[in-house]
């Protein structure tokens, strides 16, 4: 006999109904069958790569085209012929159409396709959860929950423990990574599935809310875990939508159900204040209370995210259809504040704003009746618990769309296409259009779409392939340029940020190795991929004046400074001007260097007081020198001790003077620096001086700073036993020459030093020679500080070592770093000591000192000693933070 398959309401559905008339095993009996294939496609979140640049994007791509090629082959015979439209699908298809007829007037076609095709995906994946019903699965929602609990605690284990092995084999950059690479895309893809490990757990009862209950103190513990701001105030946003809606608070407040609720909540709360957080995220992200109460501080001041947008809304695009969809980072390259090529993956950390910026008000019109009809279903369906489930989702999401991006956060959008499908199947809505197709018709677009989604997934392993094949030659001794070059390269099709970013920092790499003609392959392809790249442009202008082809280079040239401006690098418009004189062509190259002198932007200088000036009178004026470029100047002054201003002290200044009107106190020491403002093809853009630091006079007397005690030529062994630190004792030394043991005068140098060494606990062993006692800086100026170190040498080192230094900066900070080092957020500082290590002695001190060009920001510092044959010398030693380079250098440093 036949049997019907089951309804099903609250509890998830049937357990392993099967469909009518059937007699195959009840597991691969709808709904359990095809939900199953769901999971599959849902396991996207697992997938990751390690030595890979794109470890998460790339191989989530691949299983997710592969696992929904493979749904939509097994689920062949279940495709309907009729076809009907909601006003849901009505308004993706046209955002879907508009995104896509966006693209023939963009800067460049080949990128935007390439995310568009990013967004058939997960609406392949959508087409898909509705034909499986996923949700109508006890069993599925069973391992979905197992699953969480899986995810959670790899991410609570990475969060508690920083040793613990999988740590280092996730690829990521921020810690909880989890398998999805940054704490951040943990936040939201826990954001969008925590609301149905809740359903789940308050719809079923006894031993089998035992699962689910896991799963959500797993997940409640690591959201907390993540420190990750903005799904903090999307999963509240959510909650809020739950207690409107009300679907399902009958059963989360039924008896000792709301007791066993808020004491979850207690625990994962609980758990999360005991437990620091790792010196990773930066010692403004700690604790869960600070936090929480730095989201309110970052609306009272000014914030990196909001200085971004007014970036963003600056650079000059039609507001009516926008740049194409895209194409915004290369149209806003080379409007960027900090002179960087911004990736092809850049966004503005703000879907809507970004919506609005590819494609202009009609296409953020779309994107916006998109999401309306989406709550509409939300709010439609509130009374079914499930739907609720999915609610909560759905404007968790448009919250956090506000504050992040969602365009490579594979895992999310697939999880988010399931909550979609299930919200638009479950809410009754009327068709905008209505329709049938026959059979035939409607299996052979069944087959277009597994080829075609298959076909996806295959043109992304080749790309994986590459990258994997460019990480293997980063790494080579004798790197294979040619063969990247020729090879590998032209099966490389998909991810265009990934093959961007390999080629423009190979064409640096080859170059250098003395291969020009891959330099130049490397480059054509990275320029290519983005017309607005700085760096091609540049090596193709140097290989091509090498080789002859002045013609060329001069016509690379023009298109550099036509594109950037004369303020972008002074020697190419001098390059273009001195290419017109020795042709004769006398008036174009005046009239060239008469346009760059007027448009060079230049740095404020020459600053009055002079820099580090002491005894300045309290009513004294601020003065520099600016150039005729700058329309106007912002000074920044601080006082020693307070944090690094953000808001002008004098904003709009026409001169490079500003009287501070008896603004100043006595004996006190003052940082300033001043932004110098103009307009560059009606956008504005600024250049920051460097940071100078004076001190006013004393009210009275006022005391003796060091140097000023070895200015007056006390006696050396005096000045040495009365220093208090490695630091001064270094700076006496060199002031007075004492660099070797020899004389008295050197005996008290180092019997100082190795009383010192006896308060000063060994910070680390760097290997089986070196051990190092103390690391610490000093801030020159802006853009540059001071590093020593103190090691003692057990035995004498047979080699030269570099000293590997490398400084991990916050994601907020991450598009400060040069190009290389953007992708992992680090930036690297490696030098040579000035006596080679094998020139060290056994037995002996020494304090290495060094200046690094560090921008002023929060650095997590690692070291170690290198040699490029052979590798890191010993182990890699964790310095922590250094929040001090923010500050200035102090008074008498």
């Amino acid at each position: 006999m036949s049997k019907k398959r089951r309804k099903t309401g609250g509890r998830g559905g049937a357990r392993n109904g099967s469909a009518s008339g059937g007699t195959r095993f009840s597991l691969w009996s709808p709904p359990d069958g095809p939900a199953l294939l769901w999971l599959l496609v849902a396991a996207t979140v697992f997938i990751c790569l390690p030595g890979m640049m794109s470890g998460n994007f790339l191989p989530k791509t691949i299983w997710a085209a592969m696992a929904v090629a493979l749904g939509f082959f097994v689920l062949r015979d279940r495709v309907s012929s009729d076809l009907a439209i909601t006003p849901l699908g009505g308004a993706w298809l046209l955002y879907l159409g508009y995104a896509l007829l966006s693209l023939l007037w963009a800067e460049q076609a080949r990128v935007g396709f390439e995310r568009w095709l990013a967004l058939v995906l997960p609406t392949m994946a959508y087409l898909l959860a509705r034909r499986t019903r996923f949700w109508e699965s006890h069993r599925f929602w069973t391992l979905f929950c197992v699953g969480m609990s899986i995810f959670s605690l790899i991410g609570c284990l990475q969060f508690m423990f920083e040793d613990f092995p999988l740590v280092h084999w996730f690829p990521g950059t921020k810690p909880p990574r989890v398998t999805v690479g940054h704490r951040n895309y943990v936040g939201l893809f826990l954001m969008v599935t925590l609301p149905f490990t809740l359903y789940l757990w308050t719809t079923r009862k006894g031993r089998d809310a035992w699962i689910p209950g896991c799963a959500l103190l797993l997940a409640l513990l690591l959201m907390l875990f993540t420190r990750a701001r903005s799904a903090w105030v999307a999963t509240f946003a959510a909650f809020l939508f739950v207690l409107a809606a009300g679907g399902y608070l009958p059963m989360l407040f039924q008896g000792r159900r709301k007791y066993a609720f808020l004491g979850l909540i207690v625990v994962a709360v609980a758990l999360a204040m005991l437990v620091g957080a790792p010196e990773e995220l930066g010692l403004a992200k700690r604790s869960v209370l600070e936090t929480a109460t730095s989201i309110f501080e970052d609306m009272e001041q000014q914030n990196p995210r909001f200085e971004m947008w007014n970036f963003a809304l600056s650079v000059p695009i039609s507001r009516a259809i926008g740049c194409g969809f895209g194409s915004f980072p290369i149209v806003a390259s080379p409007f960027s504040q900090t002179g960087t090529t911004l990736t092809l993956d850049w966004e503005v950390h703000n879907d809507y704003l970004q919506a609005l910026l590819d494609l202009g008000i009609v296409g953020l019109a779309f994107f916006l009746i998109f999401w309306g009809c989406a709550l509409y279903l939300v709010w439609k369906g509130r009374r079914n618990p499930l739907v609720v489930a999915a609610g909560a989702s759905v404007v968790g999401l448009v919250v956090m769309q506000f504050f992040t991006f969602t365009s490579q956060k594979t895992s999310s959008i697939i999880w988010m296409a399931g909550a979609l499908a299930l919200l638009n199947t479950m809410v009754p809505t009327r068709p905008v259009y209505c329709g049938r197709i026959s059979v035939g018709r409607s299996r052979a677009l069944n087959w277009a779409a597994t080829i075609g989604v298959g076909a996806f997934g295959i043109l992304a392993i080749f790309s994986a392939w590459g990258d994997c094949q460019f990480r293997k030659v980063e790494a080579a001794r004798a790197p294979d340029f040619e063969r990247l070059a020729e090879k590998v390269l032209p099966w490389m099709q998909y991810d265009v940020n990934m093959v961007h970013t390999s080629c423009h920092l190979f064409s640096r790499h080859a170059l250098r190795a003395g291969e020009p003609g891959s330099a130049r392959i490397f480059a054509e392809k990275a320029l290519a991929l983005h017309p607005n790249d700085r760096v091609p442009i540049q090596i193709l202008i140097q290989t091509a004046y090498q080789s002859g082809r002045t013609e060329e280079a001069m016509g690379l040239a023009r298109r550099y400074v036509d594109t950037f401006g004369f303020s972008a690098d002074p020697p190419y418009h001098q390059l273009l001007a001195k290419w017109h004189t020795d042709r004769g062509e006398t008036e174009k190259s005046q009239a060239i260097l008469k346009e760059a002198g007027e448009n060079l932007m230049v740095a404020p200088q020459s600053p009055l007081p002079a820099d580090r000036a002491i005894d300045m009178s309290f009513d004294a004026a601020l003065r520099w020198q600016g150039n005729d470029a700058a329309e106007k100047y912002d000074l920044y002054l601080w006082k020693d001790g307070e944090e690094t201003s953000s808001t002008p002290f004098r904003e709009g200044l026409a001169t490079g003077r500003a009287d501070l009107d008896d603004d100043l106190e006595p004996w006190t020491t003052y940082f300033w620096k001043v932004r110098a403002r103009s307009d560059f093809k009606s956008s504005p853009r600024a250049l920051n001086g460097n940071l100078w630091v004076f001190r006013t006079a004393p009210a009275g007397e006022r005391p003796i700073t060091v140097p000023e005690v070895i200015a007056r030529k006390r006696p050396l062994p005096e000045l040495l036993r009365n220093a208090t630190d490695i630091f001064t004792l270094y700076e006496i030394g060199v002031q007075y020459g004492l660099t070797d043991r020899s004389g008295d005068l050197a005996d008290v140098y180092h019997e100082k030093f190795d009383a010192l060494l006896q308060d000063i606990p060994r910070m680390a062993s760097m290997n089986e020679n070196v051990d190092l006692f103390a690391f610490d800086y000093r801030r020159l100026d802006e853009n540059r500080c001071r590093v020593y170190y103190l090691f003692r040498i057990k035995k004498k080192m047979d080699r030269d070592y570099r000293i590997h230094l490398e400084g991990h900066v916050d994601t907020s900070h991450e598009t400060l770093l040069p190009m290389i080092g953007r992708q992992r957020g680090v930036a690297s500082f490696h030098f040579d000591p000035y006596i080679p290590t094998s020139q060290w002695p056994a037995g002996e001190f020494r304090v290495v000192r060094h200046d690094l060009p560090a921008k002023p920001l929060p650095y997590r510092m690692q070291t170690a000693f290198y040699e490029k044959g052979e590798g890191f010398h010993g182990k890699m030693v964790n310095l922590g933070w250094q929040d001090d380079l923010l500050m200035a250098p102090a008074d008498g440093r």
